[in-house]
């Protein structure tokens, strides 16, 4: 058994319950400019995060070393006599049943290093030859193999691995004394599915397009807002449906449980399974709770807070299989979906029909208030008139409240992406928001 005499020593000095949970993480970067690599990093890394019960007290450390583990428990056992506010935590025994994952079959480690670095060069010469405007250009490929280790005293053993890649393009475009820029990204854990030509066309896209743009005038519009601009607002909204956020009260919804928050049209789901995307998907947490696919809001409903052990026991409740972190344990999710609608974009933009598509958000972490819900936020996208795309917009300011703006969903794209932050979500059209121009 793994750690056998740290459980012994754990016991003799103390500790009614410890555990030990292993992190490892590999890293290969690669940017490329001007078909020169400008940086190439490997990097591994290796923690052992432990939590144990003393003298009533939940206390944690942490060290890269498996021979430090008995000096940390000492330490720890010093701590746990100085902490004077205690918490109802425990280690957790085990949940009865895990889910099977899908089998993960990921080729990036078989595929040589002088190949990924020419998949880069390859990239950046594919936006070259998609448009004359495109001034520079980088690109980067990323890839991460991530394991976890969970074990305690109650005989908990658990343990999972996943691999993945992502490869990013930015663009820089130019015109008439205007510059934009453009990126696009794709995940994955299959080598081969990466496209060069399909991957730079996106990104030039979305730089050429916004060249050339206004302000309009300052009034309130319909607005569609894209898949990855929806995204950054679902992960906060469900921030807020943190257990030790309503435990604390410090979240509008707190009050709001089985009750409406969003328009009926919307559906946000934990979905720790994700048979597409088997590289994102968990089948227990980071204190070894089994997870399980949930709705959180369904029908505009608001079904379900999330829980970590620690705010589960605080509001006399079960963990939901949402603790996630190193030492400190957190609330978060594994992967977010939103279900889809029936529309396709230019189904969309005829229900528009005159309004705003909002393509990208700047300042969500000073220009957002997750409590209140409130934003004011600079931002960039389109004119839609007629049911179509016509003039490009920059500098402008859409400003709402996120509650407000779930309510107001009038359709749902399905058109669906997956954002880097694990969120799988179509496009939305959302009854108004104040648009600031000139």
């Amino acid at each position: 058994m793994k750690f056998a005499s740290n459980f012994a020593y754990a016991k003799e000095i103390g500790f009614s319950d410890v555990e030990f949970k292993v992190q490892t993480n590999k890293k290969l970067k690669i940017e490329t400019f001007h078909r020169k690599v400008e940086k190439y990093v490997i990097s591994e890394n290796s923690a052992i995060y432990l939590r144990g019960i003393i003298n009533g007290n939940l206390v944690s450390g942490y060290t890269e070393d498996k021979k430090n583990i008995n000096d940390i428990l000492d330490t720890m056992k010093k701590h746990s006599t100085l902490i004077e506010c205690k918490k109802a935590q425990k280690i957790f025994e085990g949940s009865a049943k895990y889910h099977r994952l899908k089998k993960q079959h990921s080729n990036l480690a078989e595929v040589p290093v002088n190949k990924k670095i020419d998949f880069c060069f390859e990239l950046e010469d594919e936006v070259r030859k998609a448009s004359n405007l495109v001034v520079e250009v980088e690109t980067s490929y990323n890839e991460n193999l991530e394991s976890l280790e969970i074990y305690n005293s109650h005989g908990l053993n658990l343990s999972y691995k996943n691999t993945y890649a992502y490869v990013f393009a930015e663009v820089v475009a130019s015109k008439d004394k205007d510059t934009r820029t453009g990126f696009e990204v794709k995940i994955t854990d299959d080598f081969d599915s990466f496209d060069a030509k399909a991957l730079a066309a996106k990104a030039v896209d979305k730089a050429v397009k916004s060249l050339g743009g206004i302000q309009c005038a300052s009034k309130k519009y319909k607005i569609l807002l894209t898949q990855d601009v929806f995204a950054s607002f679902v992960n906060a909204f469900v921030r807020q449906a943190s257990g030790d956020a309503v435990n604390k009260q410090k979240t509008l919804l707190a009050s709001k449980l089985h009750q409406k928050v969003g328009s009926s049209k919307l559906t946000i789901s934990e979905d720790p399974f994700v048979n597409e995307y088997p590289f994102m998907a968990r089948n227990f947490d980071d204190e070894g709770v089994a997870t399980y696919k949930k709705d959180i809001v369904k029908n505009g409903v608001l079904e379900t807070f999330l829980y970590n052990i620690e705010a589960a026991m605080e509001a006399k409740r079960e963990s939901t299989g949402n603790g996630y972190g190193g030492s400190n344990i957190g609330i978060s999710t594994a992967f977010l979906r939103v279900k889809p609608g029936k529309r396709n974009e230019d189904e969309l933009l005829k229900f528009v029909n005159n309004g705003v598509k909002i393509t990208s958000l700047q300042g969500m972490h000073s220009g957002f208030n997750p409590i209140s819900g409130d934003f004011s936020l600079q931002a960039a996208g389109f004119l839609i008139e007629n049911g179509k795309i016509t003039t490009p917009l920059n500098l402008i300011t859409v400003a709402g409240n996120m509650y407000k703006m779930f309510e107001d969903i009038q359709a749902l794209g399905n058109d669906v992406e997956l954002s880097l932050g694990g969120v799988l979500t179509p496009s939305v059209v959302v009854k108004n928001l104040a648009i600031s121009g000139k």
